[in-house]
């Protein structure tokens, strides 16, 4: 089967990834990606996935959780959970993950797989997500069936089907071994904040490109300013004026990709009211000038 990359990611303004992993008879995929090209966006989907991080190092947000990985190590993020990674340091970055949904391991809602150990390991045990070390035998072991389950779908020999689900479900079942039942108070709050900071972003996707502010974006999800300024600050880290600019040059740089535009177009476009105010903007998030990341992106 064929690698893919985030690059072709397909976010709608919820956040929810649209892009099918796999097919509805055998739903799993598998990726690989250089983070030095551009970051994972804030995004979600039904499906978990499980990352591994061959070279650098990355900065991953998943829920209300934020943590820098290194080379060797990885992390399992649980289903419907906001999430993105970005490149941490100067040395170019580059990981693979296998995204798979619950029914893969787990069947129907009503068997043992699934009402017996998927779904209590999914609600009470690893929260947002689960990170992976080698140094820690058993999460060695797990980082070890994720590369198995990757590289089988990746290679699509006869059979590898049984294979990845082997691997995926020894996965599963070491975890639900190993990582403790969470009280039922976290899980409440962080799957609530998560829900709220949906509705957030839902609201910033759709109108980026119009005039908003923090009161527009706070009465989308029927919060205070307060509220919606904490939910950014533990889910996103950032404020929601930071977010609404990386998402507008993120727009900017898709349509610099993809359109002929002029420079004062897309800035007018992606909610930037200065031309002179964009394209300092872009210098700062991008490195460079959105008409040399234009030429650089389009020889």
């Amino acid at each position: 089967m064929p690698i893919s990359s985030c690059e072709n990611i397909d976010i709608a303004p919820s956040g929810q990834e649209l892009t099918r992993h796999g097919s509805s008879s055998f739903p799993a995929a598998c990726y690989q990606d250089n983070l030095s090209i551009g970051p994972v966006p804030w995004h979600w989907h039904e499906e978990l996935e499980a990352l591994m991080v061959d070279q650098g190092s990355l900065k991953i947000g998943c829920g209300e959780y934020q943590n820098i990985l290194t080379e060797g190590q990885g992390v399992l993020i649980n289903s419907g959970v906001l999430h993105g990674c970005w490149q941490h340091g100067e040395v170019p970055c580059r990981i693979h993950s296998i995204v798979f949904h619950p029914r893969l391991i787990g069947g129907s809602p009503d068997s043992v797989f699934y009402h017996g150990y998927l779904e209590p390991l999914l609600r009470h045990r690893i929260g947002p997500c689960q990170c992976l070390s080698p140094e820690v035998d058993w999460q060695k072991t797990i980082l070890s069936s994720i590369h198995t389950a990757w590289n089988a779908v990746r290679e699509g020999d006869y059979g590898f089907e049984f294979l990845v689900r082997q691997q995926l479900s020894e996965m599963i079942l070491l975890l639900c071994r190993k990582v403790p039942i969470q009280s039922s108070g976290p899980d409440v709050r962080w799957a609530q904040r998560d829900q709220r900071a949906k509705l957030l972003l839902q609201y910033i996707h759709d109108h980026y490109s119009e005039k908003i502010s923090v009161r527009d974006i706070s009465a989308a999800a029927s919060v205070s300013e307060s509220e919606c300024l904490r939910c950014f600050h533990s889910v996103i880290h950032l404020t929601p004026n930071q977010y609404l600019r990386q998402y507008r040059i993120q727009k900017a740089c898709e349509l610099l990709r993809s359109s002929n535009d002029t420079v004062a177009a897309i800035s007018a476009a992606c909610g930037f009211e200065d031309v002179s105010f964009f394209i300092k903007s872009f210098r700062q998030a991008m490195g460079t000038t959105p008409a040399v990341y234009r030429r650089l992106q389009r020889p």
